[in-house]
């Protein structure tokens, strides 16, 4: 770790993913079968430099630089890591054979509490990387702008209940005539659209069936069987698909 060959190793194998501040553990497999030393990224990694360096067979490895590279005084060795019982389970999947690969958080903090009992020179280092794994901080995804295509135009058959418009436009005549403006019939609401909408509002309400049409089959209807209501007070009644009375609709508290 210190030194390879005369000159001092700065740069080693990584994922493609590697970010400046990612911390890298660098460990040998069995026998030998030791953590040797750790470091921090620099840069993103170099995917052209196993051209430079001449490897035919390295197309998917890439090069990474590193800061405070260390090289461990007493490297962490297969015993104790077998010892622990998630580093253990870790160590039997083999992590040192192939590409390198991420570890898990639980088994990085497993690792990193060895290493900073044994090397206090890194405990300042390693401080930051031990608290985020302990106390994990969420970052708030930004919110993404929800936008969609409407206004196609499609043709769909579908059943509906006869209404009469000749009754209902007798319904908002006698109102007029009884009242001279319309307004909600439901108890405790008393909307009136003229006052609040002026001439736009004069001859407009809605007209509510008391009696569902859809719950039963062909009937006849009289003026008592319809009311005058206001657009909030109509979904509200009809609200999950019901009938709601107009009594009660409203609540007193």
């Amino acid at each position: 770790m210190k030194e390879r060959g005369k000159e001092r190793m700065e740069s080693w194998t990584c994922k493609k993913t590697a970010k400046p501040g990612d911390l890298y553990l660098f460990y040998f497999g069995e026998p030998e079968c030791k953590i040797a030393g750790l470091a921090v990224c620099r840069e993103s990694p170099d995917p052209e430099g196993w051209k430079r360096r001449n490897w035919t067979n390295r197309q998917k490895m890439f090069f990474c630089r590193w800061d405070a590279l260390y090289h461990c005084n007493a490297p962490v060795t297969a015993d104790e890591v077998r010892a622990n019982r998630i580093l253990g389970l870790w160590w039997a999947t083999k992590p040192f054979r192939g590409r390198p690969k991420a570890i898990s958080p639980a088994v990085a903090n497993s690792l990193l509490q060895i290493i900073v009992k044994r090397e206090p020179n890194v405990a300042g280092l390693l401080k930051g990387y031990i608290d985020e794994r302990t106390h994990p901080v969420t970052v708030p995804k930004e919110a993404k702008p929800i936008a969609a295509w409407e206004g196609t135009l499609y043709e769909r058959l579908a059943k509906q209940r006869m209404r009469s418009q000749e009754l209902r436009d007798e319904k908002i005549r006698r109102s007029m005539d009884s009242k001279g403006h319309l307004i909600c019939e439901v108890a405790g609401c008393g909307f009136d659209f003229l006052a609040t909408y002026g001439e736009l509002g004069r001859g407009f309400a809605h007209v509510h069936h008391r009696s569902q049409l859809a719950a039963g089959k062909r009937k006849r209807t009289k003026l008592a069987d319809l009311a005058i209501v206001c657009a909030n007070c109509h979904a509200m009644i009809h609200k999950a698909g019901q009938c709601r009375p107009l009594e009660g609709l409203i609540s007193d508290d």
